[in-house]
């Protein structure tokens, strides 16, 4: 029988770590609210001291929500740079594949959908990490532009602004490929991204 690689020891620590803050954060809000939630709760349910539970989380909401800063993958700028589609899908799959990297467990989507409907609140820390995945995929599409790697029609001057209005529509596509799907601070299938990527492409020739 073919043996299965496990992780190293040490990135199996980090992983249940990880897990047992979240765990303990998203049970005290439901239990508590998140007044109750307080770092020093979290960490002591955890296991763990208070000043882990920053290795791991910026902030309590963080570690309810069970969220972290996106970041740009390698395996993503790669695709990207494979040019093997237009820019709209190419954009629109690179912003999809870093705003992915925010939920490090996709498998507790009703948990968090639930935490957000219970505590409103919690959103504005969802929309700051969009900001980012946002910010993070402009400056590729910058420094691809600089390098010459791809091109976008019109004037020098209006470069930023079409920069910024394909980033925006990339967002969209994925923010209705979420809602189709039911996600929440998930990540939509790609049958579910196909689909929303042609019905945006069929509707933006429609609206010519």
């Amino acid at each position: 029988m073919q043996e299965i690689a496990l992780p190293p020891l040490r990135e199996r620590h980090r992983a249940a770590t990880w897990a047992a803050l979240r765990e303990a954060a998203a049970n005290l809000a439901l239990e508590h609210g998140l007044t109750g939630a307080t770092i020093d709760a979290i960490s002591a349910r955890a296991g763990v001291s208070p000043r882990t539970f920053f290795n791991y989380f910026s902030s309590k909401e963080e570690a309810v929500l069970g969220i972290q800063s996106p970041v740009m993958p390698g395996g993503a700028i790669t695709a990207f740079d494979a040019r093997d589609t237009d820019l709209f899908t190419r954009t629109v799959r690179l912003f999809a594949a870093v705003s992915s990297t925010t939920v490090r467990d996709h498998s507790d989507l009703a948990i968090r959908r639930d935490l957000v409907q219970r505590f409103p609140e919690l959103r504005v820390h969802l929309t700051r990490h969009v900001a980012q995945a946002e910010h993070l995929v402009e400056e590729l599409l910058e420094d691809r532009v600089a390098t010459g790697r791809i091109s976008l029609a019109g004037a020098p001057e209006a470069l930023p602004a079409s920069l910024r209005a394909l980033v925006v529509l990339a967002g969209t596509t994925i923010r209705f490929a979420f809602e189709r799907g039911g996600s929440l601070g998930g990540i939509p299938s790609d049958t579910d991204l196909d689909a929303a990527i042609a019905l945006f492409r069929t509707v933006m020739g429609e609206a010519k």
